[in-house]
């Protein structure tokens, strides 16, 4: 329902697929796929699923390490809403991030160190690409949404 709702308001040719279970490496593939393709919109709804290889995680969650993952892939003009419904990214006070490619510059080694880490919520808060609204209350799903800038 959400995510006929939300597609109503994108562009007409927006890519969309729905119930999405797979990895977030799986997710940015998916993605990269379609940004390599020329796609103009997409949409992806679901829940990805992120495995913490750390005992000593960061603060963050499946969101915010797949926008952080996107991040070098966006160039200008490109724009990406990783969101969680319940306003709530892993262990995060986050909802998640919404990011635009070539307008920060965050360094390959800040990232590399953020991903490993799992710690995406604290450097992406810190350039201002994080999103807080507090819990609210619904778990529906997940949402990815990819928008391109056409001149």
């Amino acid at each position: 329902m959400l995510h006929d709702a939300l597609l109503k308001k994108l562009p007409e040719n927006t890519e969309s697929f729905r119930r999405f279970t797979g990895s977030v490496d799986e997710l940015k593939n998916l993605l990269l796929s379609r940004v390599e393709d020329g796609a103009e919109a997409v949409m992806v709804t679901g829940e990805p699923l992120l495995k913490i290889g750390s005992k000593n995680a960061g603060t963050g969650g499946r969101m915010s390490h797949f926008a952080l993952t996107m991040l070098p892939f966006l160039q200008k003009g490109m724009k990406l809403c990783a969101l969680s419904s319940d306003g709530i990214d892993g262990n995060s006070p986050f909802a998640g991030a919404v990011i635009e490619g070539g307008l920060k510059t965050i360094s390959e080694n800040e990232i590399s160190s953020a991903l490993e880490s799992y710690n995406s919520a604290c450097l992406l808060d810190k350039y201002g690409f994080m999103i807080k609204s507090g819990y609210t209350g619904l778990n529906l799903n997940d949402f990815v949404i990819f928008l391109r800038k056409r001149d």
